[in-house]
Formats: C-alpha cells, structure tokens, sequence
C-alpha cells in the first residue's frame, strides 16, 4: 500500500492509498481530505503540474 498526499486541481489537500501491482497499474482504494495528523508528512510543495 502506498499513501499519497498532495493537492487536487482546487488546491484541496488530499490523502489516497494505492496498490500497486507488479505490471504498474495503480488502484486507488482510499480517498480523502487530508487528515491533520498526515499534514506534517506534505511539505506542500508543487512538484507536479499537469
């Protein structure tokens, strides 16, 4: 399982967990609002722009 955090085109901070298989394909099986207690792990950061 891996945790992502980051914003959503709004800006809205969001927390997703994701399994990825072995072939690369990602399935997305938790979706949120970023809880506070993950805030410090975001910096918060722009490291991607679609």
């Amino acid at each position: 399982m891996t945790l992502i955090l980051g914003p959503d085109r709004a800006g809205n901070r969001l927390e997703l967990a994701a399994l990825v298989a072995d072939e690369g394909t990602v399935v997305v099986v938790h979706a949120m609002s970023m809880r506070a207690k993950y805030a410090h792990l975001w910096s918060g950061e722009r490291r991607y722009r679609p």
